[in-house]
């Protein structure tokens, strides 16, 4: 085995911890936030339709007002 080989096996599982680790972090982080997109550092179209539904929900969310008389 010569120098080269070595060199190109060691990038070889460089590049596939690397894509693992990130593997294994989208998942962890899905499961230990409520945000999936908390992580993501784009904004991406899931994140975009949870912020419209927030909304929508707070505009047709009825106002109660507490009576001071009972």
């Amino acid at each position: 085995m010569d120098f080269q080989q070595i060199i190109v096996i060691l990038i070889g599982i460089g590049c596939l911890a690397w894509v693992g680790i990130r593997i294994y972090r989208t998942f962890n982080g899905i499961k230990d936030g409520n945000d999936p997109c908390a992580g993501c550092p784009t904004g991406c179209e899931l994140h975009r339709q949870l912020r419209e539904k927030r909304r929508h929900c707070e505009k047709s969310k009825p106002k109660s007002r507490k009576s001071c008389c009972g």
